[in-house]
């Protein structure tokens, strides 16, 4: 379960593209196949960040039924047994990713999701994380995920949202822009990251990390691929943005 505070945001219609990413430190599976699957859920209940536990929202509210799926598996009898009761997270799976190993970042997508919040549409109760591994129900094994909190001491670790704002253009002109992005091939073993796909004509582009800050930038290039360093590339969340024509757009890829 995670949360992030939002009320700093506002013009929903202006968020480009936003990102939930979690450190994952260990857990099931040790080694994900491409069937191993996370999904981002949003919690329809408030809870204390200091007070929840797996039976209670906060010291003196029980889950009505924190998994919204009440179908639950008996290993004694191998059967699966429908309990009653609700649920407190919403049924809509809002996001997925590949489970990734361990000590690497799990990247959800949920600009939809961040702008029904900021939009005051839907309430900001926060995401669980949930894993089906193996091409099977969340609901048929036991499986536990462990991942880096807001108070986790490596700060460099703990949960992120990034949120990307349109300029200069709607988001329909955004989304138009987007087809024509540059292909971002990462070679984290090689050291280097390939870029591809960019105009023949001069352009500006320069790579930022998920807290802001610049840490490539080309001007007035032609050629139509580059390649950039990843040496001082920690693992994380990366965005290209390409300036041709008087047009921008982006793409992002990510070092794991």
């Amino acid at each position: 379960m995670c949360k992030f505070d939002l009320s700093s945001l506002s013009s929903p219609e202006k968020i480009a593209k936003a990102f939930v990413s979690l450190f994952f430190i260990v857990g099931d599976p040790i080694t994900p196949t491409e069937h191993d699957i996370c999904s981002l859920y949003t919690i329809a209940k408030e809870w204390k960040e200091m007070e929840v536990s797996w039976n209670k929202a906060d010291k003196d509210t029980p889950w009505d039924q924190l998994d919204v799926d009440t179908r639950r598996f008996d290993p004694g009898t191998g059967d699966t047994i429908q309990y009653p009761g609700g649920g407190d997270r919403r049924a809509q799976c809002r996001a997925t990713t590949q489970c990734v190993v361990a000590e690497s970042w799990e990247h959800y997508e949920v600009t939809a999701v961040i702008k029904e919040m900021v939009s005051g549409h839907l309430p900001n109760y926060g995401f669980l994380i949930k894993p089906s591994l193996c091409g099977k129900q969340p609901h048929t094994r036991n499986q536990g995920r462990n991942y880096a909190s807001s108070n986790d001491a490596r700060v460099q670790e703990r949960p992120k949202l990034t949120i990307l704002y349109s300029q200069g253009s709607s988001i329909k002109s955004q989304k138009q822009l987007l087809k024509q992005s540059p292909l971002v091939h990462v070679r984290r073993r090689q050291g280097y990251i390939s870029i591809s796909s960019l105009p023949n004509t001069h352009y500006d582009l320069y790579i930022m990390n998920s807290r802001g800050v610049k840490i490539f930038t080309v001007h007035n290039h032609c050629s139509p691929s580059l390649i950039a360093s990843t040496t001082n590339m920690a693992k994380g969340i990366y965005f290209v943005f390409l300036s041709h024509n008087h047009q921008r757009c982006y793409t992002k890829f990510f070092i794991n």
